[in-house]
């Protein structure tokens, strides 16, 4: 296989297309199509997927694995961007499968990341820290600390989405002490801000300021615009939770500016609208419903919804506040409707409740009993959809209840019942450590003792075979040293010499036994590779019609010397496979084939492209197999009910070579037969296309 084209080599289609057709291969056509597809991934999208399906196409038809794995897993990226996140599910899963037979940690890592990020959108966040897990574990290994401070990081933003916030916390905590410890400088001003984003949410605001203006300062220090707009937007929302609106004001307006430089209509309509927020804080109601009506009328022309939602609030929220309840209540409906839209129950249970407030002061009891109860149904519904992700807060409610057992040993200001309390559970935890361990220690030992049978049961089965070996090789030796003696003896005598004939045909019978001492040698060298892992295959593609005829032409003295009718129908194919084992393969067959076939008998082969695979079928009218003899076909060292019909040798290893042979190309073989009605032998090897003609 060529190497791969460098990136610059294959930047347009018109590029791709002619390296396509150069390429020696359909392997190096899938590298160059999966290439090609991972440079546009993130722009294009949908294009890449138009690629990774050329190349899933013809990685299947090659049967190559990591061409089909690496094709999924661009698929599934393209299906991710499409937010068809169900079927991202499907591709990336497949591609995860096949990286881990392969062994390719880093590949599986990607693909495990991946997968998460798509349950994650799904709302599956048990599926997605289980994927992320099996990522962590496999950068871990690799020891790539980089890569581990990433996994970390998405597990702390699963965490914090579904409110578990220590956890996040020491996730987030982990990446930073990687980053921090690889020279990763933006890695950790990013990191910086989500521990900053968690306090915020933990309300310790004096916390959160002092990681998101370290954050600032690193991301300043390098650059990132786009970062530090974030980033100074953030502090904003922490100057207004400190009560401390100036400020805000001060950061706001440094983001506004980059905002506008950067042309993200986005980033300006959400700065305006927290210096809306800011105004508000301050009392400026007029000026405060200036920025929040400029910052709405972005929001809505780039549909961003879930962010219109928020502006109508706080617009109904700043009427509220200025004593203009009528147009709070205008607003507070467009929000309600915005929330209905968006499925946002627990914003529309919480803009209920607040309108509720409202029409309570203004003396609609009854419009006020009907709004508080919406927000109520809300809420129960909130709290049966949180029910069902139970499995998944489990940790949270471990962390409640410990939380719960502390602040009651506070309240009874009783140190020594905390110390003991404390006592008995590390005393408890000590307990569940030995209770583990023993457990490791009786599966570590029922492990070691399934080793030691099948370790016996696997000398069982060499000895069994030895003693088999001995027999085989004791008989079938003598009986061919005797052979080439009693020749030897014939060859003494002085009346041979003056014999030309019979001197050529003792020679003769000496070669034919020394060729069946060869192949008898040679089959069992053969079995002794195979069963120590030493025979290798060189797969390539080969035209395997030439070798068939040659095996056909090669046999057919002996075969007419039997009264035996050779037929063949063979036609031009290609196969990955090895050339010499595959002429073995054939050989054994064919030869098997004319060796049972009595006198007046047929044998026939067969070879064809059946779609993916080449088919071999080797018949015979033979005696054909028992039910017993089937269960033993391919078994080392076992003759079976079967006879020669010339007097041929037999070692009972042909077929055990044929089928590991076979597998070894990636390939299969089977048997139809029924007693007295003769054998059919079927192979089945990998197809690939003919060589282009030369022009």
């Amino acid at each position: 296989m060529q190497a791969p084209a460098s990136e610059r080599d294959i930047a347009s289609d018109a590029a791709l297309e002619s390296l396509l057709e150069q390429a020696p291969d359909d392997y190096a056509r899938v590298e160059l199509l999966v290439s090609r597809a991972r440079q546009l991934q993130r722009q294009q999208p949908q294009q890449a997927a138009v690629y990774a399906q050329r190349a899933l196409e013809l990685s299947q038809r090659s049967a190559y694995p990591k061409g089909i794995a690496d094709a999924a897993l661009i698929l599934g990226y393209a299906d991710y961007a499409d937010e068809n996140y169900d079927r991202a599910i499907e591709n990336i899963e497949h591609a995860l499968t096949t990286y881990q037979k392969l062994g390719d940690r880093n590949e599986a890592a990607r693909a495990a990341t991946a997968l998460a990020g798509s349950y994650f959108k799904l709302g599956r966040y048990d599926k997605a820290l289980l994927h992320l897990n099996t990522a962590l574990t496999l950068r871990q290994e690799a020891g790539d600390k980089k890569l581990t401070a990433s996994v970390h990081t998405n597990i702390a933003s699963t965490y914090q989405a579904i409110g578990q916030l220590d956890l996040a916390l020491d996730h987030y905590l982990k990446a930073l002490e990687l980053q921090e410890a690889v020279g990763d400088h933006y890695g950790v001003a990013i990191t910086a801000n989500n521990i900053g984003s968690v306090y915020y949410q933990l309300g310790h605001y004096e916390t959160a300021l002092h990681y998101t203006e370290q954050a600032l300062s690193w991301l300043t220090h390098q650059g990132r615009q786009d970062e530090v707009l974030v980033t100074l937007g953030n502090l904003g929302r922490i100057y207004l939770k400190l009560g401390r609106p100036d400020d805000a004001l001060t950061h706001l307006s440094h983001a506004l500016h980059q905002a506008h430089q950067l042309g993200s209509d986005y980033h300006v309509a959400t700065t305006i609208y927290l210096i809306g927020q800011a105004h508000h804080h301050r009392g400026d109601y007029p000026t405060a419903l200036s920025h929040m009506a400029m910052a709405l009328a972005l929001f809505r022309r780039i549909n961003a919804d879930s962010d219109v939602l928020d502006v109508l609030s706080s617009i109904a929220r700043c009427y509220r506040d200025s004593t203009t309840p009528k147009r709070s209540l205008r607003y507070y409906k467009q929000a309600i409707e915005i929330a209905r839209q968006i499925q946002s129950n627990l914003v529309e249970a919480e803009l209920c409740e607040e309108v509720s407030c409202i029409l309570e002061q203004m003396g609609h009891f009854q419009t006020a009993l009907a709004f508080y109860r919406r927000g109520t149904e809300l809420r129960r519904k909130v709290l049966a959809e949180d029910t069902e992700k139970l499995v998944s807060v489990m940790e949270i409610r471990h962390r409640i209840e410990r939380d719960a057992r502390e602040k009651e040993i506070y309240r009874l200001r009783n140190v020594e019942l905390a110390n003991a309390l404390a006592e008995l559970q590390d005393k408890t935890a000590a307990l569940q450590e030995a209770y583990a361990e023993l457990e490791q220690q009786q599966q570590y030992t029922a492990a070691i003792n399934a080793q030691l049978q099948q370790a016996n049961e696997r000398l069982h089965t060499l000895d069994r075979e030895r003693s088999e070996l001995l027999s085989i090789v004791t008989h079938d030796l003598k009986n061919l040293v005797a052979s080439i003696k009693l020749s030897a003896e014939v060859l003494r005598h002085p009346k041979t010499v003056a014999k030309p004939d019979v001197l050529h045909k003792t020679v003769s019978r000496i070669l034919e036994v020394a060729d069946s001492m060869q192949h008898l040698i040679s089959s069992l060298l053969d079995v002794s590779a195979l069963e120590a892992g030493r025979l290798a295959v060189e797969l390539v593609p080969l035209a395997v019609h030439p070798i068939a005829q040659a095996i056909i032409e090669r046999y057919q003295p002996h075969a007419e010397s039997k009264r035996i009718s050779l037929l063949s129908s063979i036609e031009p194919a290609w196969v990955i496979g090895d050339k010499v084992r595959i002429q073995e393969i054939i050989d054994n067959l064919v030869s098997n084939a004319v060796k049972y076939t009595p006198q007046g008998g047929e044998v026939r082969m067969l070879l064809a492209r059946r779609g993916t695979v080449v088919r071999l079928v080797v018949s015979d009218t033979g005696p054909g197999f028992t039910d017993e003899d089937k269960q033993h076909l391919f078994t080392k060292f076992r003759r079976l009910s079967a006879r020669p019909t010339g007097g041929e040798s037999s070692t009972g290893l042909g077929l055990a070579i044929v089928k590991k042979l076979v597998e070894l190309m990636h390939g299969t073989i089977w048997l139809e037969s029924t007693k007295g009605e003769g054998a059919i032998f079927y192979v089945e090897l990998p197809a690939t296309d003919p060589p282009p003609q030369a022009p």
